[in-house]
């Protein structure tokens, strides 16, 4: 006798796949103590990736979510490679059962002009970059600095797929810029074109799951540490920025200095901006 579905809560992002579309099929490409990563695709349709994340884990996005916390060690039997699938009504994962009962909405950052002094106090709470992740991200900086005069297209390029691991650590600068801009009134124009930038150049670039992220942050959507220290900028003077800036830093090896280092790149984007195409 299989063993009882488990329920979760599936983010709105992934209705498409979930709910009512045709079956999608697919296999397991990642698995954590908090996260199994899965790659689904239905007939004739690009593949997507979906987080099958327990309670206590980052809550990307693109995540469903189990009641059980990661001491519960629920992906005990979920092997890379093996199965996945999605019905309408839920998930099979390997040996695990997934139903989805209720969805949530992911967070958006909320609009406001960072306060500048908030902005000088996350830049002295940051740790240093390294120093190729710097390199590569200083034709962003110039670019964010002077949108306009060219660059934006090579800094990317230069940024995507850079490091290691999942999520590398040149394509969390870039999601740390996007989700920054979307905050950002009057910048909605520059997020816009780095974003249809980094959609064009991250597919074969980098790993399908940070493919999938950088997506996800080019619509102003995060994980929720990210979005923390985002709404903290927009507080005069950046009250609790100090606090939301340490637990975005413990997200992941690097990933966290890396998303809160695009951050900073993105205010040095001009106050004003006009509306109109500044990537070239």
């Amino acid at each position: 006798m299989p063993p009882p579905a488990r329920p979760a809560a599936a983010s709105d992002v992934l209705r498409p796949v979930l709910q009512g579309g045709p079956p999608a099929r697919g296999r397991v490409v990642g698995v954590f103590g908090s996260a199994v990563y899965l790659e689904l695709a239905a007939a004739a349709a690009a593949p997507e990736i979906l987080a099958l994340e327990t309670y206590d884990a980052l809550r990307l996005p693109c995540a469903v979510v189990l009641a059980d916390r990661s001491a519960a060690r629920p992906f005990r039997a979920v092997r890379p490679g093996q199965r996945a699938a999605a019905d309408g009504r839920g998930l099979t994962v390997g040996p695990l059962r997934v139903e989805v009962v209720r969805w949530w909405a992911p967070r958006r950052p909320r609009r406001g002009a960072a306060d500048g002094h908030a902005m000088r106090r996350l830049r002295a709470l940051l740790p240093a970059p390294d120093p190729a992740l710097a390199r590569a991200g200083a034709p962003l900086a110039e670019w964010l600095a002077r949108p306009g005069r060219g660059g934006c297209r090579d800094a990317v390029v230069g940024l995507v797929g850079l490091g290691d691991g999942l999520t590398p650590a040149g394509d969390d600068v870039l999601a740390g810029a996007l989700v920054a801009l979307a905050a950002r009134p009057g910048a909605q124009q520059l997020g816009a074109d780095l974003g249809a930038e980094v959609r064009a150049h991250a597919p074969g670039r980098t790993t399908a799951l940070s493919a999938a992220l950088l997506r996800h942050a080019a619509g102003g959507l995060g994980v929720a540490a990210l979005l923390d220290v985002v709404d903290r900028l927009t507080h005069p003077g950046g009250t609790g920025l100090d606090r939301a800036v340490v637990r975005l830093l413990a997200v992941g090896h690097s990933s966290g200095a890396a998303l809160a280092h695009g951050v900073s790149l993105a205010g040095l984007a001009p106050a004003t901006l006009a509306a109109r195409k500044v990537c070239a």
